[in-house]
């Protein structure tokens, strides 16, 4: 087996529970078959990949590694935990006869240390001392047949009380001696205390097997508490994971309004520009007639200049002609007349468009100054956007550290979970470190109650 990098398996296991948490049971299985091989020094990732291939169905990997995680256990002298996981194959496939032969070989192996528990003969009634000395031996009774052990998980510690033996008399068994009445009730007495510790070996046998049938219950309904637990946890991390979807839908749905609502504005801003371009060449154009009034103002000026030189030149023209002076003069005043009415009307014109220039630049003032103020609503509008994206984009990032924490507290959790679990099969183990102790010690009373007897 190539070397596994102890930090490389942790982070895989992690990266596969976490998956599992997720209800993402395929990959977990996939992430866990890349540290298949580190089974062979911790047969529960084999046991792990089993749990996980059985849930997915599939069924034949899930017994392979079940077998993988028994045959290390056993190396490993977990006899205990190697019985559990081959009854799990069993209820799997009832027809692995390697398996059902290998159960019965661990039943044996398991209760090989544990022999049978006899108990005494009664007693029989002392001779009286006139009668002769006799040689009697007690015969040991027919052991009681043990009942079947079914050992799944740690028994709790059993104490065997051990009374004080005593001494033989001789290596062949015992010899009464019928003129001593102190030898034969001391016998009589060891004989009592054997069989009292034999009852009370099999009574602690079976408190064993009842704390052993509790501790199983126990393990079966914490597991089921565990998977339930599991199957919540999942449940609340989709919910959380939809909650978060759907506000992240929502957000991109305001941004997408926020962004068109700012097109809009750009656009608004685009109009204002042309209104204020507009209003700019309108006010041109009122100051080119302003400048053409005053051109024509200028020219009647001129005219009215000239036509005075004129009149001067007429009058005295006039003197050497009457009768052409009042014709002249006749001529003159009309013209005079045309002229000024001519000049007036220029005048009124020049003062038209005086007036219109004026006009326009009113208009191109105030178009100006609703451009002014659509650009200063439209910053506004663009301000409260601005503003509302930085606040979508805070909520964004205060839904992605509440993800985050979630995801931090479900591991967490499991871990917790995986360090009660180990605290528990440490514990069992204590415990069968303790029955076997105990078995040990009601064996030894019974060896010091055979050699009492």
């Amino acid at each position: 087996m190539a070397a596994i990098d102890p930090i490389k398996m942790t982070k895989v296991k992690d990266k596969a529970e976490q998956l599992f948490a997720r209800g993402k049971f395929k990959p977990a299985l996939d992430t866990y078959l890349q540290i298949q091989d580190y089974g062979k020094k911790d047969p529960r990732i084999y046991l792990r990949i089993g749990d996980i291939a059985r849930k997915v169905g599939e069924q034949g990997t899930s017994i392979e590694n079940y077998k993988l995680a028994a045959e290390g256990y056993v190396m490993q002298g977990f006899i205990i935990k190697a019985v559990a996981v081959c009854k799990m194959i069993i209820n799997l496939d009832p027809t692995q006869e390697d398996i059902q032969k290998k159960l019965a070989k661990l039943y044996a192996r398991q209760s090989g240390a544990v022999e049978e528990v006899k108990t005494p003969a009664p007693t029989p009634p002392p001779a009286t001392l006139s009668a002769p000395p006799v040689e009697e031996k007690i015969e040991e009774p027919a052991p009681e047949p043990e009942p079947e052990e079914k050992i799944e998980e740690p028994e709790p510690k059993v104490e065997v009380p051990v009374e004080e033996e005593t001494p033989a008399p001789s290596d062949d068994g015992f010899t009464l001696e019928l003129d001593d009445d102190e030898i034969v009730f001391e016998i009589d007495e060891g004989i009592e205390e054997a069989r009292k510790a034999a009852e009370e070996a099999r009574r602690a046998g079976e408190e064993a097997r009842r704390a052993e049938e509790e501790a199983r219950r126990k393990a079966e309904e914490a597991r089921e508490a565990e998977d339930e637990r599991k199957a919540e946890e999942v449940k609340r991390i989709g919910e959380e994971r939809r909650l978060a979807d759907e506000r992240r839908a929502e957000e991109s749905k305001r941004a997408e309004e926020a962004r068109r609502e700012a097109e809009e504005a750009r656009r608004a801003m685009e109009e204002a520009r042309k209104v204020i371009e507009e209003a700019r060449r309108a006010k041109e154009e009122a100051a080119l007639a302003e400048e053409e009034a005053k051109k024509a103002i200028e020219e009647a000026r001129r005219a009215g200049e000239a036509r005075k030189a004129e009149e001067a030149r007429h009058e005295e023209e006039l003197k050497d002609a009457e009768e052409a002076k009042k014709a002249e003069e006749a001529t003159r005043i009309e013209q005079n007349r045309k002229t000024a009415e001519e000049s007036k009307r220029m005048a009124e014109e020049a003062r038209l468009a005086k007036e219109e220039a004026v006009k326009a630049q009113e208009e191109a003032r105030l178009a100006i100054e609703e451009a002014r103020q659509a650009k200063e609503a439209g910053k506004a509008e663009e301000e409260r956007r601005n503003a509302d994206s930085e606040r979508i984009r805070q909520e964004v990032e205060k839904a992605k550290a509440e993800a985050q924490k979630a995801q931090e507290d479900a591991r967490l959790a499991i871990e917790d979970a995986k360090r009660v679990e180990e605290e528990r099969n440490l514990e069992r183990e204590k415990r069968t470190e303790e029955i076997a102790k105990a078995r040990a010690e009601a064996e030894k009373a019974r060896e010091e109650a055979k050699r009492a007897l």
